[in-house]
């Protein structure tokens, strides 16, 4: 059993003078246009996909830009409603003088 292995190993491993050199030459470039045709393949897939989810995505921006807008308009609110707040404290309070005032010179 172990000689009909060896015998086989031997049959089905290439030897290093098998073989043209153009065959050699030949199985590589095959190897690297295979290569390119999938790569070629892939981002031509790649593309289409993209070009099909373009609506799906202008769809997207559209809504993501409704939310910003109303999460904006949220947080003016808020702010004045802070100003508003805080003019009405400094309106109760006693210790606040609001109003116009000149700065008299000093005469000695």
């Amino acid at each position: 059993m172990r000689i009909y292995i060896q015998r086989l190993q031997q049959q089905v491993k290439p030897n290093a003078q098998t073989g043209s050199t153009f065959a050699r030459i030949w199985g590589w470039l095959m190897f690297i246009a295979l290569l390119v045709i999938g790569a070629i393949f892939g981002a031509l897939v790649f593309f289409i996909g993209l070009l099909m989810a373009i609506p799906l995505l202008w769809r997207k921006r559209r809504e993501l830009k409704s939310v910003w807008q109303f999460s904006r308009a949220a947080k003016q609110a808020q702010q004045r409603a802070q100003a508003q707040q805080q003019y009405r404290q400094d309106q109760r309070d006693d210790s606040i003088i609001e109003g116009e005032y000149r700065v008299k010179k000093d005469q000695d």
